[in-house]
């Protein structure tokens, strides 16, 4: 289970993008529950990744005759690769059913969430936290996956030095993860376009 977590639009969803069409070109199986943004802005996200043409780009459809050839060429590639992403799945119990659905389908490598603030259940943020990320970490350990989830951080224990306890909802984001990942933008001048990753 790794977590991903930082500020809001800081490009949490950017990042998983490349790290699943890095998964997706080693052949492996990828199942991505999509809870904030529509299923195709998620495949506009990972055919810029193929084609190497800025989402901007693609969004405007200023396209020539090469670089329609590109996006054909990549979306050809996109349609090849074993990939399901929902945009209409919210609860860990809906989660559940489709990554055993595709498991008995196929093989599954790696289940993403994105983001796990939205997951919805009972109780207030801490309670739908503590129960959806100890439920994502036994399913991983269950069906053999990777699990990697995105987390918002809280501003408020932003402010103190332990950074780790900073995922937004509960201390059990990143006590139940094998690994949290923190990316922060690189400041100055020259640096707008650069991301800072920690391992914690």
């Amino acid at each position: 289970l790794v977590t991903v977590g930082g500020y809001t639009s800081v490009g949490k969803s950017t990042y998983l993008a490349q790290i699943i069409t890095d998964a997706l070109s080693e052949g492996a199986s990828v199942l991505a529950f999509s809870l904030e943004d529509r299923r195709v802005d998620k495949l506009i996200k990972i055919l810029a990744n193929v084609s190497d043409i800025p989402q901007s780009v693609l969004l405007r459809g200023d396209l020539d005759i090469h670089t329609k050839d590109r996006v054909q060429a990549a979306w050809d590639k996109i349609k090849d690769y074993n990939l399901l992403i929902y945009d209409d799945i919210y609860s860990v119990e809906e989660m559940r059913l489709k990554i055993r659905k595709a498991k008995l389908r196929g093989a599954l490598d790696m289940v993403c969430v994105d983001f796990i603030q939205n997951v919805s259940g009972d109780g207030g943020i801490y309670d739908r936290m503590s129960k959806s990320i100890i439920s994502l970490q036994q399913m991983a350990k269950e069906f053999g996956v990777t699990m990697i989830v995105l987390s918002q951080v809280s501003n408020e224990s932003m402010k103190g030095d332990n950074e780790i306890i900073g995922l937004k909802g509960a201390g059990e984001l990143a006590s139940a993860s094998d690994i949290v990942i923190w990316l922060k933008r690189v400041k100055g001048e020259g640096n707008e376009r650069k991301l800072e990753m920690e391992i914690r």
